[in-house]
């Protein structure tokens, strides 16, 4: 009788051992936040010093579908190359841009052509994007509300899922506006795959087929041949020119038109010679309008619905952005290319390119 008590008390004893044990070979005793996974994945950023991956990327951006496949390259502090290994559609198949931290190159072989750039010089929205994947991470990262959603599996890697909102007021750090999902490798604390939602404009999806952290790339990765035959544009002979519109009115070779209406209490703020093409810059109350005229093909513009409207007693493309409030109409006549776009309404832009002298 006396010793079941102490049959008892055994096994109290065993399940306490058990459970401490346990506790201390898992390190289950306190779950991770979402504050302890960014914390290790910014202590795996800051002590990779380069980088070599492949990965894939899935986008739609208002009804227009892409894949590529990119093969990139990042070294501290400022050299990147990315080379296209696969495209859907094939239009850039095969190019690349090198990023030696002074100078871009960059390779469409569709052309045949190389585009050299100061990094200085390039756009706000390239930079972004050639200063490199870990970057673009940890400004998201800095600017977002993080939340730990679970754990999943990619590609056979257990990983954490963190959801990425922007903070009331912050700078927005992703391309576009938008929300971000992470799936965050648990034991190397990288980013295997992330995707990108911005309503009613873009979603996206980047899954990381390979890497390997501080392979020891040489400098030489960096460094771009320009391949045989292929023509080579600086763009340090092509910078935009800021100039008056009597200039312009001399310099355009047809007659430059200029609107007879603007919107009330709107402003010509600027004129721009882009080799062949002149834009004229309007603000109205620090939302922006331009007029575009040249003889030259114009650049596409924005993506969107599209319509067909009849101005200046010729068919015209109008595309409207709902959600940014802006529209870009153009069109064609006795042989000089136009376009009227910015944040201005349908109506307005139609008034605009019918008023024009």
């Amino acid at each position: 009788m006396p010793r079941k008590p102490l049959i008892k008390a055994g096994w109290l004893l065993a399940l306490v051992g058990v459970l401490f044990l346990t506790q201390a070979v898992c390190g289950c005793i306190k779950k991770l936040t979402a504050e302890d996974i960014v914390a290790r994945m910014q202590e795996t950023m800051n002590s990779t010093d380069d980088a070599h991956g492949v990965v894939e990327v899935t986008a739609n951006v208002q009804g227009l579908s892409m894949e590529v496949v990119v093969e990139m390259w990042e070294k501290r502090p400022d050299k990147t190359r990315a080379k296209l290994l696969e495209a859907k559609p094939d239009t850039f198949a095969g190019a690349e841009i090198v990023v030696d931290g002074q100078t871009s190159w960059f390779y469409n072989p569709g052309e045949n052509q190389v585009v050299v750039t100061d990094v200085s010089d390039m756009p706000a929205g390239v930079q972004m994007i050639v200063q490199g994947m870990e970057g673009l991470i940890q400004r998201a990262l800095d600017a977002s509300d993080v939340e730990l959603l679970g754990e999943e599996e990619v590609a056979g890697t257990k990983t954490y899922m963190l959801s990425l909102t922007p903070k009331e007021g912050e700078e927005q750090a992703l391309p576009v506006t938008g929300t971000a999902t992470l799936w965050v490798d648990k034991k190397q604390w990288i980013v295997l795959k992330a995707y990108l939602v911005a309503p009613g404009l873009a979603e996206g999806t980047l899954q990381v087929r390979s890497f390997d952290l501080n392979p020891g790339l040489d400098d030489e990765v960096f460094t771009f041949e320009v391949p045989p035959g292929a023509e080579v544009v600086s763009t340090e002979d092509e910078k935009t020119q800021h100039i008056t519109l009597d200039e312009a009115e001399a310099q355009a070779g047809f007659d430059l038109l200029t609107p007879d209406y603007v919107p009330a209490g709107a402003t010509l703020v600027d004129v721009l010679k882009d080799r062949d093409t002149f834009v004229l810059l309007y603000d109205v109350g620090g939302a922006n309008f331009t007029v575009t005229q040249s003889q030259e093909p114009l650049p596409p513009g924005p993506l969107g619905v599209e319509e067909a409207v009849m101005v200046r007693d010729v068919q015209a493309t109008l595309v409207i952005d709902e959600d940014a409030g802006a529209s870009f109409l153009a069109w064609q006549e006795s042989g000089v290319n136009f376009a009227v776009g910015g944040r201005i309404g349908k109506d307005e832009a139609i008034k605009i390119a019918e008023s024009l002298k």
